[in-house]
């Protein structure tokens, strides 16, 4: 647990020196935000290891965290921020509006936890990435009267079922709050205290792909070869370390290496849906690609692949979509 607070620390610290370096100031007077950005920092550290720790022992499943947003809405509401609830599920936003003009800007942390062995857990590290978001509400607002625009602080539900943002997207968040820029971080098996950024896309994009078929003679083979057909895209060994999220950070192989593992690649999930709609047939699977390129193939592969089969007389189109 110790490893754990002291890299929340730390990620509170960049964060807020992140946010902070959009004001328009001089050196001297940035340099003096950000020592009292460490200063306050170290003031509330108990109180947000407090936090982290209540969080961790009442985890709560994807579309059930009432209590996780009751618990950041009443901190939020506490400091004397704009509280917003319940757009797209138990979602939370927090504004901080320091009433001068400038950018708004939108910081994200997801909120759920994961079904595990014993039951439910924080085993993805929403509860540090909650308490991250709480910590810099905190400490930014203590700065309030040095700062310009708006702070958006999002807290998102149903993360881990890929569900939350879209039903947030979809009853009109980003209208509701409209940010100039938007920031999230993500915990990691990283050595305690560092903290790493990416320019673009860190992880890779994932899609629904849908193969359509029409008036099928034969279902249960059509459905066994485009389920064939889409594992086939995966370019990774099963056993390589890939699978391994420890080497995300590894230092010879990991996501900061030159020559890391964690590109020009295509991994298929190992799940598939089936759906009959009259004489329709879809076949869905899902699939991440490490860059668009390689993503923007996928449809072309797949067409090739049932025009050299026995059912290319049946295939309609091959679709996806963001999921």
């Amino acid at each position: 647990m110790k490893s754990i607070t002291y890299s929340t620390f730390h990620v509170i610290l960049f964060c807020s020196l992140a946010l902070i370096s959009f004001k328009e100031a001089g050196a001297a007077d940035n340099a003096h935000i950000h020592q009292q950005i460490q200063q306050k920092t170290a003031a509330i550290y108990s109180e947000l290891v407090a936090v982290r720790n209540d969080l961790h022992q009442h985890p709560e499943l994807s579309g059930e965290e009432q209590r996780t947003a009751n618990k950041i809405a009443a901190s939020l509401t506490a400091l004397g921020l704009n509280v917003t609830r319940d757009i797209g599920g138990h979602s939370v936003i927090g504004v901080l509006d320091t009433g001068k003009p400038g950018k708004s800007l939108a910081w994200r942390a997801d909120i759920d936890a994961i079904p595990t062995v014993e039951g439910v857990g924080h085993n993805c590290g929403h509860d540090v990435h909650t308490t991250i978001a709480l910590g810099m509400a905190e400490v930014l607002y203590s700065l309030k009267s040095q700062l310009t625009g708006k702070l958006i602080f999002v807290f998102q539900p149903a993360e881990e079922t890929y569900t939350g943002a879209r039903a947030m997207l979809d009853e009109g968040f980003l209208t509701a709050v409209q940010p100039d820029e938007f920031y999230a971080a993500h915990i990691s098996p990283m050595p305690v205290g560092l903290v790493a950024s990416k320019a673009g896309y860190l992880y890779a994009d994932y899609r629904q792909v849908n193969l359509v078929f029409n008036k099928v003679v034969k279902p249960e083979a059509t459905i066994a070869l485009a389920k064939q057909s889409i594992a086939s895209l995966q370019s990774v060994a099963k056993e390589s370390p890939f699978w391994n999220t420890a080497n995300l950070m590894d230092p010879t192989i990991g996501l900061g290496h030159p020559n890391t593992i964690y590109q020009n690649y295509v991994v298929v999930e190992n799940r598939f849906d089936v759906e009959h709609a009259g004489d329709a047939l879809t076949v869905s699977g899902y699939v991440s690609a490490s860059n668009d390129e390689l993503m923007q193939l996928i449809n072309k592969r797949l067409r090739q692949k049932i025009a050299n089969s026995g059912f290319a007389a049946s295939f309609v189109e091959v679709n996806n979509q963001a999921s």
